[in-house]
């Protein structure tokens, strides 16, 4: 019987010969470092109000503490949806030019600036590769651990 019990666990352990080793766990792809300052689930903690706006700061304050999050190969925000496949642009802009093309002056831009947006920021301009998604594009402004990005005539401020 003990001979019998031999053979059968030689033929168990034969027969598992053949899988292939296991390989040691692979690391995770490094970020470049355009990436690791935009890859974030931002948190929305503020926001200021175009000058052509029909928004209510009751309206926009409602999406306070609401998430945007941004993967390397998407994004998905609390009023545009979601995108899995991606395209990026970026360039680097300077306060004025944030201001003027997101229409905001006065206190609205204030706001801004106290939250921590400028004088210089990345500006990200984030597309659906597919042409057929419907999803609208999403820019965003980062600077540091600070991020600005607006839509339907409010600015929201996001922190890291």
């Amino acid at each position: 019987m003990t001979q019998l019990l031999r053979t059968i666990g030689l033929i168990f352990v034969a027969s598992c010969s053949w899988l292939p080793a296991d390989s040691p766990p692979q690391k995770p792809a490094a970020v470049d470092a355009d990436l690791a300052a935009l890859v974030h689930t931002w948190l929305i903690e503020n926001h200021a109000l175009t000058g052509n706006t029909n928004l209510s700061d009751a309206d926009a304050a409602r999406l306070h503490g609401r998430k945007v999050e941004i993967t390397a190969t998407g994004f998905k925000t609390p009023w545009q949806g979601s995108c899995d496949d991606i395209s990026r642009d970026k360039h680097d802009r300077g306060a004025a030019e944030i201001s003027m093309k997101l229409d905001l002056t006065g206190e609205a831009w204030a706001t801004v600036s106290r939250f921590g947006i400028g004088p210089r920021a990345t500006e990200y301009a984030l597309s659906c590769a597919d042409r057929g998604h419907r999803t609208p594009p999403l820019t965003i402004y980062v600077t540091g651990d600070r991020a600005l990005t607006c839509f339907g005539g409010a600015c929201y401020l996001l922190t890291r």
